[in-house]
């Protein structure tokens, strides 16, 4: 059998950003759903106006603790309080909302290596014979399907060069210190506080 050359992605960070959170422990169509931004475009920024908004935060409350959650089962609510509180704190910048889709942007790319190995996982690793049989008729197919049609197996390509996740987030740095304004001038920021 054929196997993959990518390695397991890296583990939910301690203290994730919310971005973070809805990425390994939401469907990746619900990213597109919510109360704010993603249904009405006019809404002036600001701490609850987002992205990733309510809609995200209280799905995170409701489905409950993941199976694959690395920390002890009464951490999982605490974890997803402060991350909606960071994230809330972002938004009351001037530059908050364009800093929160940067950190979005940066994270999502993972959702389809953490989908692609969970199909691993469970297919050939933790799956019973019929689950290992179905992935296996899959994945044979596909790459008879490939070598037949193209001499570089593109789905093993895209495995193979799927971009890595970073191992840190970048965070915002003189943004909130001093009178509230930021001295930062090396790359993105929050700029100065003007919401509540």
């Amino acid at each position: 059998m054929l196997t993959c050359r990518n390695h397991e992605p890296r583990s939910i960070r301690h203290e994730p950003t919310l971005a973070e959170l809805v990425v390994f422990y939401l469907p990746e169509e619900e990213f597109s759903k919510g109360d704010t931004l993603n249904n009405d475009r006019t809404l002036a920024p600001g701490p609850t106006v987002s992205i990733l908004d309510e809609y995200h935060y209280r799905l995170l409350l409701e489905r409950g603790l993941p199976d694959h959650y690395p920390l002890p089962r009464k951490y999982f609510p605490v974890e997803v309080e402060a991350a909606w509180k960071q994230w809330q704190e972002w938004g009351k910048y001037e530059h908050g909302e364009t800093w929160r889709r940067n950190v979005f942007d940066d994270i999502r790319p993972l959702k389809r290596h953490l989908n692609l190995w969970e199909e691993f996982q469970i297919g050939m690793l933790l799956g019973n014979m019929r689950d290992t049989a179905i992935f296996y008729s899959k994945w044979k197919a596909i790459g008879l399907r490939e070598a037949k049609h193209d001499v570089d197996w593109t789905v093993w390509k895209v495995v193979r060069d799927m971009p890595k996740a970073p191992e840190y987030f970048p965070y915002p740095i003189g943004c909130h210190k001093g009178i509230g304004h930021c001295t930062y001038e090396g790359g993105p920021c929050l700029g100065k506080k003007i919401y509540d």
